[in-house]
C-alpha cells in the first residue's frame, strides 16, 4: 500500500476539505486588504503543509506553487461565490417586486376598479 498519494488527489482533498470550512459563508462577507491577505497567507500555508516543505527550505510562493502546479485561486473562488451569490439576491428582489406589481394590478382590477 503506497503510504502517501500522489498530487492530484492531495489537491482535491485541500480544496474540499480545507477550503470548504474556510470558506463557508464566504459570500456575505466584506473583506478589507488584511482579510485579503490573511486567505492568501493561509492558502500558501496549505500548499506548504500538502508539499511538506519546511520554512527553513527558503522556498517563495511561486516556487511551491510550481511544486503543487497550481495558482492562487482562493480569492477568485471567493470572488466568484460573492458574484453568484449577489445574482441570486438581485434576482430574487426582481421577482420578489415583479409578483408583487402582478398582485397589486389584479387586486386593483378586481376590487377597486369594477
Amino acid at each position: 500500500m503506497q503510504k502517501s498519494l500522489s498530487l492530484h488527489p492531495q489537491k482535491r482533498m485541500v480544496k474540499v476539505l480545507a477550503w470548504i470550512v474556510v470558506l463557508y459563508g464566504s459570500e456575505t462577507w466584506t473583506f478589507q486588504k488584511e482579510d485579503v491577505r490573511r486567505h492568501e497567507a493561509f492558502e500558501m500555508w496549505i500548499w506548504r503543509r500538502t508539499m511538506k516543505v519546511s520554512w527553513t527550505e527558503h522556498k517563495t510562493n511561486e516556487e511551491v506553487l510550481q511544486m503543487v502546479d497550481t495558482e492562487r485561486e482562493m480569492m477568485d473562488t471567493l470572488r466568484s461565490r460573492q458574484k453568484t451569490w449577489l445574482g441570486h439576491i438581485l434576482r430574487h428582489d426582481l421577482l420578489h417586486r415583479f409578483l408583487y406589481s402582478l398582485f397589486v394590478i389584479d387586486y386593483l382590477f378586481l376590487f377597486l376598479l369594477p
